[in-house]
């Protein structure tokens, strides 16, 4: 008779620990957002310290981003150059993010996500801003667990190269893409920037 008490205390307590568990994820999953919408944020803002800060940092794992259309750089100085550059030559970056999906496994977490970027160049002929380009980037930053947070170990951004219309063939689109950007057509435009 006793076996039933002692079951339903077992069974009790095995949900209290996978309640504990579901709670401890969303905690991560949590985190590891907050993370990587800091990093979108710290790059739309300039905010290279934060930026920094954001990287892993632990003496002994190198990191790695892909900006679109660049080699893969390796190591948190080369990474962090890139980084420092994109901000110098670029007035104004604005990321709306979605598609966004975050895996996680222990210490590390895989987030997925669609760039969608709004970004100006240098300003021409006196204008406040240069020329806005819109550009579509798919994304996949990779995060480790530290005790100072979710830092990111890698990130790796890729274009998205748009849909042809029907019938229209690879020059067409190209010149549909440049009038709907607002450029001449004439291959001078800007483009996006990388982030």
């Amino acid at each position: 008779m006793t076996g039933g008490r002692d079951e339903e205390r077992d069974g009790a307590r095995g949900d209290g620990r996978a309640t504990g568990r579901a709670a401890s994820r969303a905690a991560d999953r949590a985190a590891v957002e907050a993370a990587n919408t800091a990093f979108y944020e710290a790059v739309e803002r300039g905010d290279f310290d934060t930026l920094s800060d954001l990287w892993l940092d632990d003496g002994a794992t190198p990191v790695s981003c892909v900006h679109p259309g660049w080699p893969v750089l390796s190591g948190r100085g080369e990474v962090l150059r890139s980084y420092a550059l994109i901000m110098a030559n670029t007035d104004y970056i604005q990321f709306f993010l979605t598609d966004v999906e975050i895996s996680l496994t222990a210490d590390i977490a895989l987030v997925t996500c669609t760039e969608n970027i709004l970004s100006g160049g240098p300003a021409e002929d006196g204008a406040t801003l240069g020329p806005l380009v819109g550009q579509l980037v798919v994304a996949t930053n990779v995060f480790r667990r530290t005790p100072d947070g979710w830092k990111v170990w890698s990130h790796h951004g890729s274009p998205v190269m748009p849909e042809a219309e029907p019938g229209e063939t690879g020059e067409h689109r190209e010149h549909r893409e440049h009038r709907e950007n607002g450029e001449s057509g004439d291959g001078r435009g800007h483009g996006g920037t990388p982030a």
